[in-house]
């Protein structure tokens, strides 16, 4: 089935979005993902030109980057910055060198138009003749798929990107976990009550279950909670462990 216009607001809330996005904004240019693709791009300029007079300075270029790498990095298709370079002074040299090349002559600041350039440049290269897609999350395809994807969830290191230091998996478990925790923390502090915790548990249950492999069995809220409560930190690090064990297990 086709899919319907990613926007650029909606390509970090899944692997599966960003992926359709990018991929459509280099293979037609005349999409509304790559006119998207381009407000986004200057999003990230405008946001960055502090002293609005279209010109963007060494450490606006630095945000700047590291606003448009939010959703790549999210999904394991580029590293973080304390991935890439070994020390401050490495990441400071090749920075230097790469907003030399872009400033504008007798300028020592940045227009938007050599931004664009090159960041679409570098977007088509990371490309290349398309990231691949599915229709279906790994996990709802079969069991042999939901197992392998839950065990490559601990595995070290990406296989879309040699520098990133996580499996593209565990990002994706990581983000899909984050958004069954916002649906399911009824307080808005962050927090989940009892309540909460045992539908939010019966809702991770559930993708295993799928295949009859019942891994949230005997999770419960006190053993999770830590200074009273369960908030983000402590979900997270339960659910991670859990899969972990049930994946090795099945």
């Amino acid at each position: 089935m086709q899919q319907e216009a990613v926007t650029y607001g909606q390509m970090k809330a899944s692997k599966h979005d960003f992926v359709h996005f990018v991929n459509t904004a280099m293979k037609d240019r005349n999409s509304v993902e790559a006119k998207e693709l381009y407000r986004y791009l200057n999003k990230c300029f405008i946001d960055n030109d502090t002293d609005y007079d279209g010109l963007v300075s060494y450490r606006g270029f630095n945000s700047m980057i590291a606003e448009a790498a939010t959703a790549p990095r999210r999904f394991g298709f580029a590293p973080h910055t304390r991935e890439m370079y070994k020390s401050a002074e490495e990441y400071d040299l090749a920075r230097t060198e790469l907003f030399n090349q872009l400033k504008a002559p007798g300028s020592k600041r940045i227009p938007k138009e050599a931004w664009i350039t090159w960041a679409m440049a570098h977007i088509q290269d990371k490309v290349g003749g398309g990231l691949e897609e599915h229709a279906e999350s790994k996990w709802e395809r079969s069991k042999a798929d939901c197992v392998e994807f839950f065990k490559m969830v601990s595995k070290q290191g990406s296989s879309h990107n040699m520098k990133s230091s996580t499996s593209t998996q565990f990002k994706e478990f990581y983000m899909m976990m984050n958004d069954m925790f916002v649906s399911h923390e009824t307080s808005l502090t962050g927090k989940l009550s009892k309540t909460d915790f045992d539908k939010l548990v019966m809702a991770c249950n559930a993708i295993p279950k799928k295949y009859d492999m019942d891994w949230y069995k005997g999770v419960s809220y006190d053993a999770c909670k830590e200074g009273g409560y369960v908030g983000w930190r402590q979900f997270i690090k339960m659910s991670l462990e859990t899969v972990k064990k049930g994946a090795a297990s099945a």
